[in-house]
């Protein structure tokens, strides 16, 4: 396996946009990227603190697990006091938090002992954990000290694949497609079951009430807009061209951005008008790899990331249409 080298420099475009100390922890797999204001998490790989605006270094964790796992890792951030809970996808007995910003880790007992864990979350003073038969559990206590089995289910089954928490409101989008909304974290309202066979990732506008998720619908990748705050959805009118399948969607200086997989060109589009029109990027106007395939977009600071399956690279771009590489080394993706 390849990992990031210690005290690796990046670019100060990228520096200057974060807030020391920030936390990043990259992952294998790259299926989701967690941030807030000081904490980032890419996931797993190894766990690193932004010491300067110079260099990263490693912080080691005081269990052997986070660093040497090699599948998927997700992460939740408090929002309130920077606790960190990380489970792992195939090591179901995967259960830590660190309450100090990620310098040290305490395994701890989890809920339950699926195959996997999928989802962890954090919102309104509630943690989410759920598992891959679709059963999920939910905490109010602020170290996720207890957790209560959630009654709802999604109607098609499946597990939540993506969620995402803002002014008091979640919306979690599940492996089979469904979207489901809740004000607490406890009691959910399924608010489509139809759009979507799969599901892969939901987001917000940071400036309008829109929201936007990204799946598969009639064979395809296409992406769904909801305009009063998750309440009601409908699918993009415009089409992803060549998009085959879309795995991950971002909102960036007032437009939006899908990542995925084409079957011709480059695995990213944009739109500036809410989905009804889109632009596929190629990789000679762009600076992402030839043909390249997007995994994952989110934002550190203000600028936007991408993580590209392709070349097992991370990319950079303050505008989203011009993108450099981090000098990071690459990934091993699993």
């Amino acid at each position: 396996m390849t990992t990031v080298s210690q005290d690796a420099n990046l670019p100060n475009c990228i520096l200057s946009q974060l807030t020391a100390p920030a936390v990043i922890a990259f992952s294998n797999s790259f299926n989701q990227l967690y941030k807030n204001s000081t904490i980032t998490g890419f996931q797993d790989v190894g766990f690193w603190e932004l010491e300067s605006h110079s260099s990263y270094v490693a912080i080691q964790p005081n269990i052997t697990l986070i660093k040497s796992i090699g599948n998927d890792v997700a992460i939740a951030v408090s929002q309130t006091n920077k606790w960190i809970l990380a489970v792992e996808a195939v090591t179901s007995d995967f259960y830590v938090r660190s309450t100090d910003g990620a310098n040290t880790w305490a395994s701890l007992t989890a809920p339950a002992t699926p195959t996997s864990w999928e989802f962890v979350g954090n919102g309104n003073g509630v943690w989410i954990l759920c598992e891959d038969t679709g059963t999920f559990w939910t905490s109010t206590s602020s170290d996720a000290g207890s957790w209560t089995v959630n009654a709802y289910t999604f109607p098609d089954g499946g597990f939540i694949k993506a969620g995402r928490f803002r002014d008091g409101e979640w919306i979690i989008i599940s492996s089979l497609g469904d979207i489901a909304r809740s004000t607490d974290g406890t009691t959910w309202t399924t608010v489509d079951s139809t759009i979507f066979t799969a599901g892969q990732d939901v987001e917000f506008s940071f400036i309008t009430s829109d929201w936007m998720a990204v799946g598969t619908a009639g064979g395809v990748g296409r992406a769904a807009i909801s305009t009063d705050e998750g309440v009601t959805w409908a699918l993009a009118s415009g089409l992803l061209a060549n998009c085959t399948s879309a795995l991950t969607v971002e909102y960036h200086r007032n437009s939006w951005f899908v990542g995925g997989v084409a079957s011709t060109g480059l695995g990213l589009w944009r739109s500036t008008d809410d989905g009804v029109n889109w632009t596929q990027f190629t990789s000679a106007s762009t600076g992402l790899p030839v043909n390249g395939q997007i995994q994952s977009l989110d934002i550190v600071g203000n600028i936007l990331i991408a993580m590209s399956i392709t070349d097992a690279q991370l990319y950079f771009s303050r505008d989203g249409i011009n993108w450099f590489q981090f000098q990071l080394g690459a990934f091993d993706f699993n």
